[in-house]
């Protein structure tokens, strides 16, 4: 009798732990990197955000831009219709823009 007592507190102490527990993992998700392909629909006049395959993509003076040979470009090197492959880190607020690739046009 005392060793079922023993095996059901012992049980019901690691659920509590495991309810316990399981709440703060959820507040230290880490945030996702996405990288894809996509054409720059839009870009706002003050540079803080481009519209990329109907998503606004958060934009700073630390996004890094740079072309296929990875040379170094400027937001101010964005130009609408441009192909791009872009890497974003997706949080609570949305997509920011890590580093965007802009494609050289062919033809």
């Amino acid at each position: 009798m005392k060793f079922q007592k023993n095996i059901i507190i012992n049980l019901i102490s690691l659920v509590i732990t495991l309810l316990i527990l399981n709440p703060c993992y959820a507040q230290t998700k880490r945030e996702q990197t996405i990288t894809f392909p996509g054409v720059v629909e839009h870009i706002s006049g003050d540079f803080k955000f481009i519209v990329v395959n109907e998503t606004k993509i958060s934009i700073s003076s630390d996004t890094q831009v740079v072309n296929e040979k990875g040379n170094g470009l400027t937001l101010y090197d964005l130009k609408p219709k441009s192909s791009i492959n872009i890497e974003v880190v997706k949080n609570a607020k949305g997509f920011f823009a890590i580093k965007i690739i802009v494609k050289t046009q062919k033809g």
